[in-house]
């Protein structure tokens, strides 16, 4: 039987593990590590299997269950990508005593 509340304390904009437990015609039942199940709506044309490891995440905190999302990898990895190559140049900067706005935009 479904545990009824999450142990888990889902926030807004951070990114969770889930398994997908059943498809359905446009959404999944997921259920995360403490045996929660959330649902991911609109998965109709989405390649998911029973058992596959997916990443969601969550958009809202309404009545008992979080809103999510699906992460596909490559947003993920371009995200974090552009901010370490900013937080990078940023680093190097300071370290060789050159202003910020020159080392981002060099031709100014």
């Amino acid at each position: 039987m479904e545990a009824f509340e999450s142990k888990i304390k889902y926030n807004v904009g951070e990114i969770y593990d889930f398994t997908v437990n059943s498809i359905h015609y446009d959404f999944c039942e997921l259920i995360d590590d403490s045996g929660f199940h959330v649902y991911l709506q609109h998965t109709r044309g989405v390649d998911l299997s029973k058992g596959q490891k997916i990443r969601c995440r969550v958009t809202a905190n309404y009545q008992k269950r979080p809103k999510i999302e699906l992460v596909k990898d490559d947003d993920e990895n371009e995200t974090e990508s552009q901010i370490s190559a900013e937080t990078e140049t940023i680093s190097l900067a300071q370290r060789k005593g050159i202003g910020t706005r020159t080392a981002l935009h060099p031709s100014c």
